[in-house]
């Protein structure tokens, strides 16, 4: 049986890295992925991240929020089997940290900063160390604190604007059915993206492509950006991971 999704154009506006595997799996799906990378990652190159890594026997717990977040930490340290415990947000990121021989000791069955800091209970006095994008959230962290965890919230990475191709931008003014958010950073990059096309026939175009599109974010939080710069949302994944936001948008087609 074909899935809802077999013959849509579904836009990802993920970084070129990230993308890939979104692609793939929506091609899986008999859909047609449009790439339109609006973000893309880079290190932080910093006093902070050399001493943290300097210092990891320090730390009680290394808590990661995001599949960059581990590629980023692992792109400076080597020192898997001496890792304090870890804890990771969302079964991406385990994964991720799986494929680096670690375990997270813990995984919050809601995809949430709170809920992970929730499940992770008392954690007076305990050194905590949260690698993390530089425009990450706050909430993680004041949570911690507020439990009388001791934390270290340090920028591994940062997320930067980036511009789709000419033939990208082409390709989305000839429709498409779905367009993806799965970050805060990729609606406020695409808005500044049309945004920066100006006035001419292009952008009238993409304005015409989105607001006729079914906008879809992975979470409730990249759900409030859009919202906030704007657009309408029509879904939002009810498990916050790529497959959760596919599975959300099957829904959504099969009733119509």
């Amino acid at each position: 049986m074909s899935s809802p999704l077999a013959g849509r154009r579904v836009v990802v506006t993920r970084s070129r890295r990230q993308a890939e595997l979104f692609c793939r799996k929506l091609a899986d799906k008999g859909a047609e992925p449009l790439l339109f990378p609006t973000i893309k990652t880079v290190a932080v190159e910093s006093a902070a991240v050399a001493s943290t890594l300097s210092r990891l026997h320090d730390y009680d717990w290394i808590i990661f929020t995001s599949v960059n977040a581990v590629d980023y930490f692992f792109r400076k340290t080597l020192k898997a089997l001496s890792l304090p415990r870890t804890a990771a947000i969302g079964s991406s990121t385990s994964a991720a940290l799986q494929k680096h021989d670690v375990t997270p000791e813990f995984v919050p069955q809601t995809f949430t900063a709170v809920a992970l800091a929730v499940g992770l209970g008392p954690l007076s006095g305990q050194q905590v160390l949260i690698p993390r994008s530089r425009i990450g959230r706050p909430e993680l962290a004041l949570t911690l604190r507020r439990q009388a965890a001791n934390v270290d919230d340090i920028p591994f990475y940062d997320t930067v604007s980036d511009r789709p191709s000419n033939e990208e931008i082409r390709a989305l003014t000839r429709g498409a059915d779905v367009l993806t958010f799965a970050s805060p950073s990729s609606a406020v990059n695409f808005a500044a993206i049309l945004a920066g096309i100006g006035s001419d026939a292009t952008c009238v175009e993409l304005k015409d492509v989105v607001s006729s599109s079914v906008i879809a974010c992975i979470g409730p939080t990249t759900a409030d950006q859009v919202l906030s710069l704007g657009f309408d949302v029509d879904v939002v994944a009810e498990t916050h991971t790529i497959d959760g936001l596919i599975q959300t948008l099957e829904m959504h087609f099969a009733r119509g």
